[in-house]
């Protein structure tokens, strides 16, 4: 899956209404902590990923839950 594949996704994602997006955004979260930890990177791609689909979230924080 290349950049221009992500960037098309984001486009149609961000098509969608809040509570189709909220249910995208839970399982974005689910996804990044399945493992019990969630990396800066994956926190980083994470708060990018609902920047994009106009669904900011506050800055995540060391031991703090993501939603």
């Amino acid at each position: 899956c290349g950049l221009k594949a992500v960037g098309q996704a984001l486009d149609e994602l961000v098509k969608l209404k809040p509570v189709p997006k909220r249910t995208v955004v839970h399982a974005l979260a689910k996804a990044i902590s399945s493992d019990g930890k969630v990396t800066v990177r994956e926190a980083e791609l994470f708060r990018a990923i609902v920047d994009s689909l106009d669904c900011p979230v506050p800055p995540l924080l060391p031991g703090q839950p993501l939603l």
